[in-house]
């Protein structure tokens, strides 16, 4: 990293500013079945709770007197056979030969494996430290560990030939400790290519590989992803580059599965007659089974093929950069770059498989951090699953329905914190809270979860908790209105010499063919004695705005001054633009930027297809307190109601509906206060949005939509139509 600073200074400076979570043992709790008055959802009912032996062997419990140490860069997972609960014990560690001992966050007994767990926090890397369990003064456990080092030996480099590479290309090398096998390409040449839909890379048995400086271009969808990670040890991908990969397809409305929503994307190539499959899992990279010790960082990953739906259809599915399926254990992501665009936005940037799976998701020992993630239809990052000492901090949460899973948080401790939530919402402005949780198993465990000093800005819940036997410790963290340009530009954290004085750009406002205001200057400042070459980088639809320069080099102590301008030609179609572009070294690191234009002269149509017999248009009528609309059914088909309105004290009204004369039910509309939108309609969703694009199968003859207010929310109907082709309403 010639272009940064040492982790560990950076790690001091960075940690000196926080105020650390005290010591101490925190009060202990287990059981086998749920506590008194906990009322089981019918999943939960509909699932056996798993015996003792199962739990041990899922969690990979230690053994009583055991202590088992496994370390990363700069943190440490520790569990302890403590064979019974011993209130006051605690982790306590140092640097190998340093005189003073120091106290790690309180550690935490768990009934149903007789293990004490805890994580060590904030290390310095390629350092050695000693480690000890201790209650009362008294030593009853202790050893010794290294933290991992960013540098690896490398003993052979393998350079893969792109012109006479038959794919997939599998990768089984092992190398050693010191000696790793690095596998890159020419500079210049890339793996794949635009039309490619299989696998490019498997890794395979491998052990001790670095994958380095490969841009993958292109790769298929489930089961297809670009890179592949499984049964390997030790093996970093590192400043790597991916685009185009996934599937596409068109919007699927005409079937309802029931397990899948409307509104996703339908597989054509996959689905049968009798079987529609819907585009979901389609990761850039997967970390699969019997994989540990794995590293990706300093990674780009942007414009996947396709894009995620919004929950304002269903549960988002589409494409992601990174999928977490079952791996073993200490797993790293790290300063990378994982941004959707508005057109191409990833169901989770980071997703688990395994969510309600004791070995599920980043399963054990992991970190993520400094990492900037944005524009996801879910979450931008899944940590469900096991999560027993996973750490996810130094984070940029922003531009998603929601920020941090940990839903379904089956062993514990999970450690969120020093994170920064920003600017949350999805495409059409849906947002949940910027940490979530939801149907946890009351079978498992009492779960544990730390939620420190992180930056959220005053949008939406920050924190939902839920589940009867969790053990929660949030604190110190920090609502803002608008987190400063400073806020924003410090995160994510990363070890990079040089600063940026802007981390977001809003407030240009369009109209015409004029951008208000039309240019912003972003300063970059360098910390570094050395030079800092660098590429600006964006995603391939932000056409509409440009930064210059594009390329060069910052000098040392020195600045670079960037003008972003943006061009209002380009910006027609919707209200909202928004994107990201990123400062990047050579060495794959950056500092980020995120890009929110609107224009404010944007309409949507109102008859966004002629009037047909597959779509018609209906005027308001007075029906009580109702509005009334009419229409005349030519020919029988499956069709959708719309309702064209504008809401005026908040964006999801939630009306009562009749269809036909039947009884008034709940529903939900996706309005905007600044100007009128079409959105779908139906009665029995103004609760759950799973469902709401159902169609109607109608016959010919008079039909009619009645919708009355409802709710806190008000909002101005002015028309409805009922149509065949959905996908032409949807919001933009």
């Amino acid at each position: 990293m010639k272009s940064g600073i040492s982790f560990g200074c950076f790690a001091a400076l960075f940690a000196a500013a926080l105020s650390f979570a005290p010591a101490g043992a925190f009060a202990a709790s287990g059981h086998d079945t749920p506590p008194p008055g906990f009322k089981l959802t019918a999943w939960q009912r509909s699932r056996m709770p798993p015996t003792l032996e199962v739990r041990r062997e899922m969690v990979k419990s230690v053994k009583e007197g055991e202590l088992r140490l496994r370390p990363t860069f700069n943190g440490c997972g520790v569990a302890w056979g403590s064979g019974r609960e011993r209130p006051g014990v605690a982790f306590e560690y140092r640097k190998a030969g340093d005189p003073a001992w120091k106290t790690a966050p309180a550690p935490l007994w768990f009934k149903d494996t007789g293990n004490v767990r805890g994580s060590i926090l904030y290390l310095e890397e390629d350092t050695g430290y000693e480690m000890r369990v201790v209650l009362g003064g008294e030593t009853l456990a202790s050893g010794g560990f290294r933290t991992w080092s960013s540098d690896v030996p490398v003993a052979k480099t393998v350079v893969i030939d792109p012109a006479t590479a038959e794919y997939p290309i599998r990768i089984s090398g092992k190398g050693s400790p010191d000696g790793w096998i690095r596998y890159t390409v020419p500079p210049g040449k890339r793996l794949g290519g635009r039309d490619m839909m299989e696998r490019i890379v498997e890794i395979d048995g491998a052990e001790h590989v670095l994958v380095e400086n490969i841009v993958f271009e292109g790769g298929g969808g489930e089961k297809d992803e670009p890179l592949f990670i499984m049964n390997s040890r030790a093996v970093r991908i590192r400043n790597c580059e991916f685009h185009g990969w996934g599937r596409t397809g068109p919007q699927n409305f005409e079937t309802f599965p029931k397990t899948c929503g409307g509104g996703r994307f339908l597989d054509e190539k996959r689905s049968t007659a009798d079987r529609p499959v819907l585009i979901n899992y389609d990761a850039a990279m997967r970390v699969d089974r019997g994989a540990s010790e794995i590293v990706i960082e300093r990674c780009y990953v942007h414009d996947p093929r396709g894009h995620a739906n919004s929950w304002l259809y269903s549960h988002p599915a589409g494409p992601s950069s990174v999928l977490m399926a079952y791996p073993d254990h200490s797993c790293v992501i790290r300063y990378c770059d994982f941004t959707g665009s508005d057109n191409h936005r990833y169901n989770d940037a980071v997703e688990g498989a395994g969510n309600f799976i004791a070995d599920g998701g980043f399963n054990q020992d992991a970190d993520v951090y400094g990492n900037f993630m944005i524009y996801c239809s879910d979450d931008n990052i899944e940590l469900d699953g096991g999560q027993q000492n996973v750490r996810c901090f130094w984070n940029r949460f922003e531009s998603s329905f929601s920020g941090v899973s940990i839903q379904g948080c089956c062993v514990s401790p999970v450690y969120v914190m020093d994170n920064l939530f920003s600017g949350m919402g999805d495409e059409f402005g849906f947002m949940n809270a910027s940490i979530k949780t939801a149907t946890f198993d009351p079978w498992w465990y009492a779960p544990y979860a730390a939620i420190w000093r992180n930056v959220y800005q005053d949008s939406g819940e920050f924190c939902i908790r839920q589940g009867a036997t969790s053990r929660w410790d949030i604190r110190d963290n920090r609502r803002m209105k608008e987190p400063p340009q400073e806020t924003l530009a410090r995160f994510p954290v990363r070890p990079v010499g040089f600063m940026l004085d802007t981390g977001r750009i809003d407030g240009v406002a369009v109209k015409g063919d004029v951008a208000e205001p039309s240019r912003r200057t972003v300063t970059a400042r360098s910390g570094s004695s050395s030079p800092i070459p660098f590429r600006v980088r964006k995603s391939f639809d932000a056409d509409w705005f440009d930064i210059r320069p594009s390329e060069g080099v910052i000098p040392p102590g020195g600045e670079v001054r960037f003008e972003v301008s943006f061009d209002a030609a380009r910006m027609r179609g919707r209200r909202h633009w928004r994107s990201a572009f990123i400062v990047r070294t050579p060495e794959g690191l950056s500092r980020c930027v995120s890009v929110k234009c609107e224009r404010t002269d944007h309409e949507i149509p109102a008859r966004p297809v002629p009037p047909s017999d597959g779509t018609m248009y209906a005027a308001p009528e007075t029906n009580g307190d109702a509005t009334m609309f009419r229409f005349d059914v030519k020919k029988p088909g499956r069709y959708w109601f719309f309702v064209r309105a504008q809401a005026v004290n908040g964006a999801f009204p939630k009306p009562e509906v009749s269809i036909d004369g039947g009884d008034y039910k709940p529903s939900l509309l996706c309005l905007w206060s600044a100007y009128p939108a079409w959105s779908l309609i139906r009665p029995g969703q103004g609760s759950r949005w799973d469902g709401i694009t159902r169609h109607f199968d109608l016959e010919p003859g008079r039909h009619t939509l009645e919708v009355r207010q409802a709710g806190k929310i008000r909002f101005n109907v002015t028309g409805a139509a009922l149509t065949t082709v959905p996908t032409a309403f949807s919001p933009k």
